[in-house]
């Protein structure tokens, strides 16, 4: 037996060994496989990043301090009604208190616009200006950069040296021909559109001009001077009237420069209209009202207030300025209704001065109004 056991011991050895080996050999087969599918993970995504790197480039070459910003005129976007309207407004050398409020501004009327409708920004060639949107807003640089339907527009250079204020350049052919819609929304920082109000921009487009209430021309056309809704076409055409003449017609008052652009818009449009040679529909007092008036408001006030329903009035479509002209309580409830004005009301950020448990005195050293004069270097 002993015999037997000691002749097969050195084959029992061998297959030992060569189960060891089998089993060294798949370890090794599948080290490999998982190596190689690691390298192929690693190379699929350094073609990734590689696919993700010009991306990345571009985005690091955006400088804040760089006007590489969208150029309108070189694309599609020049095209008139390639977008149903157009939300436009100047950039121009105004004080940079001023232009703290443009970033906001913008956002408001982009919100507001139906979404077929773009903003247009009209950009001085003046250093200030151009620095209202690389150093005062970055926010505004970058929405001008992402969103297709923001579009950046150079004045050129020799019509700005020519002119440099508002009335001027919205006097210009050049400035209307390089709208890129016919329905035109005028806006300005001296006031807001109100997303809570009964009216929406396209009840206003059937018009060719109109404005917020006024008492001049029997209250028909509106106060353009912050806001207003025109249509390209029709101030072309009312140019062409006062340069050119239409139809063989004499021509009407050229500007001259001394009144504002909206009297002398509106006064051309009626001259034409009295004369045969056009047929503008310029809003009525009850669509200035709409457009841009609180006297529905206020006249309602005292009957709304009591159950706390103003909102069954609601603000009108633009609010413009400061409302001095109406109390306390009326202006309080309108900017309830209307919060969007507040951007252009100093903030009252003294946590003194709200809260469970305000204090009146400390609240008041806050108030510039409320110190004494003597101390006080400028106004308020």
């Amino acid at each position: 037996q002993i015999l037997h056991t000691s002749r097969f011991f050195p084959m029992k050895q061998a297959c030992t060994f060569a189960l060891l080996a089998i089993i060294l050999l798949q370890w090794l087969l599948l080290a490999y496989v998982l190596t190689q599918q690691h390298l192929k993970d690693e190379l699929s995504l350094l073609n990734d990043r590689k696919d993700f790197a010009p991306l990345v480039e571009k985005a690091n070459s955006i400088k804040p301090s760089s006007l590489e910003l969208k150029q309108q005129h070189d694309d599609d976007n020049d095209k008139p009604n390639k977008f149903d309207g157009v939300a436009a407004t100047l950039i121009l050398k105004s004080p940079k208190w001023f232009q703290r409020r443009l970033t906001v501004m913008v956002q408001n009327v982009l919100n507001s616009i139906p979404p077929t409708w773009a903003v247009q920004i009209f950009l001085a060639d003046h250093a200030q200006a151009k620095d209202g949107i690389n150093v005062v807003n970055r926010g505004l640089q970058r929405l001008i950069n992402s969103n297709p339907r923001v579009i950046l527009t150079n004045i050129p250079t020799e019509l700005w040296s020519k002119k440099q204020r508002p009335k001027l350049l919205l006097t210009d052919s050049w400035i209307w021909e390089h709208m890129i819609a016919d329905n035109v929304f005028l806006f300005s920082g001296n006031g807001a559109v109100c997303a809570n109000s009964h009216s929406v921009m396209e009840d206003f487009t059937s018009l060719d001009y109109v404005g917020i209430p006024w008492w001049r021309y029997d209250r028909v056309g509106g106060d353009g001077s912050t806001h207003s809704f025109r249509n390209r076409l029709a101030i072309l055409d009312a140019l062409r009237y006062t340069t050119e003449g239409i139809s063989g017609s004499n021509n009407g008052k050229p500007y001259d420069g001394n009144e504002r652009e909206d009297i002398f818009y509106v006064r051309t449009m009626l001259d034409m209209n009295k004369k045969g040679i056009s047929n503008f529909k310029l809003g009525s007092s009850e669509e200035t009202e709409l457009f841009g008036g609180t006297s529905t408001f206020v006249s309602r006030f005292n009957e709304t207030i009591a159950q706390n329903d103003a909102e069954k009035i609601g603000p009108p479509f633009i609010i413009s300025g400061t409302l001095p002209g109406v109390s306390y309580d009326v202006r309080e409830k309108l900017l309830e209704q209307c919060p969007e004005i507040k951007t252009i009301f100093p903030a009252l950020h003294d946590p003194h001065c709200f809260g469970a448990h305000p204090e009146g005195d400390k609240c008041a050293e806050s108030i510039c109004a409320l110190r004494d004069p003597a101390g006080r270097t400028g106004g308020c």
